[in-house]
């Protein structure tokens, strides 16, 4: 399909369709050629830009994806989502203060948009404000109270307040509704381990082990665990 794309003359709209599945699917060289293509026969088109962007922040190219972003904008400065990437993007260079005023922005077009206020949350976590990372959390849980990434952070940002109770409480939480997620599982493996509670670790260790047991770092908190228990 890319190379009847580059051989053929399609129109801007076309192009910007096709581009739009090859990001689907993550071919992401051949997603870049379509949007180019279409920006060149159109190139006041703004999901062009901002779908561009969206492939280059992929890309790990930043400062191309600000670019892209910036020039959605300027065509139309009233889309949330293009807001919400430039914002990822700043989060992702360590431009936090820069981060949030897009994440702002998003917001006050799309108060309820649970992706800038993830975001956000996060900005404010690597910014030190621990308060504020809570608060946003709190927020965002309200609004999709299944978001299994979001009682992830919750629970992080609780671990790292030293709300150690309170962090299991969201770690148990986030497990409803995502029981085998192995991130969730090793961070509250870790937690289990710092409140020194030994037979849950027992426990979440082989449950992790029998998902990956490649990670030997899991097997000596087992062992620790064990050693405890029979000391």
């Amino acid at each position: 399909m890319c190379d009847i794309v580059k051989n053929n003359h399609a129109n801007y709209y076309l192009l910007l369709l096709l581009g739009e599945f090859f990001l689907e699917v993550n071919m992401l060289d051949c997603a870049l050629f379509c949007f180019n293509e279409s920006i060149k026969k159109h190139s006041k088109n703004p999901t062009s830009w901002r779908d561009k962007g969206i492939v280059l922040k992929e890309l790990n190219l930043y400062p191309e994806s600000l670019d892209a972003f910036s020039k959605s904008l300027k065509l139309n400065g009233l889309d949330p989502i293009t807001w919400n990437y430039k914002g990822a993007v700043y989060n992702l260079i360590g431009k936090y203060d820069s981060a949030l005023k897009c994440f702002d922005k998003c917001l006050s077009i799309d108060p309820n948009s649970v992706p800038a206020i993830v975001n956000k949350l996060i900005s404010y976590f690597n910014l030190g404000n621990i308060d504020n990372s809570l608060k946003y959390c709190e927020f965002a849980l309200k609004l999709d109270s299944t978001n299994c990434h979001v009682w992830d952070n919750y629970a992080t940002f609780l671990f790292h307040a030293n709300r150690l109770e309170e962090s299991l409480n969201a770690y148990n939480h986030a497990l409803i509704s995502c029981p085998k997620n192995i991130t969730l599982l090793k961070n509250k493996l870790i937690l289990l381990f710092n409140m020194s509670n030994w037979e849950d670790v027992l426990i979440f260790s082989d449950e992790i082990l029998n998902i990956n047991n490649e990670w030997n770092w899991v097997e000596e908190y087992k062992k620790l665990a064990s050693e405890k228990l029979n000391n």
